[in-house]
């Protein structure tokens, strides 16, 4: 397996960056530029956006925008009860 780095989005202090591990795309989150970790493990926050030659682009913006713009969203993530 082999794995190519994506393009990367900035929406205000945070940073998306896209990533597929073949065959597998991981869209990886940064706060003002340092890895955003999941509370209390040793990993970070990191959406998992399904198989494929691409990514969905819809889904891709539609989670950023949320997760940027709804706290109780965000924080699901960061206390590891999504991914």
């Amino acid at each position: 397996m082999s794995v190519l780095q994506g393009k990367s989005y900035t929406k205000g202090e945070y940073t998306f960056s896209l990533e597929c591990d073949v065959p597998i795309w991981k869209l990886w989150v940064y706060h003002n530029g340092e890895p955003l970790m999941v509370n209390g493990e040793d990993k970070q926050v990191c959406k998992l956006l399904g198989d494929g030659k691409e990514p969905n682009k819809g889904y891709l913006y539609n989670f950023m925008e949320k997760f940027v713009k709804d706290e109780d969203y965000r924080n699901e993530y960061i206390n590891g009860k999504r991914r």
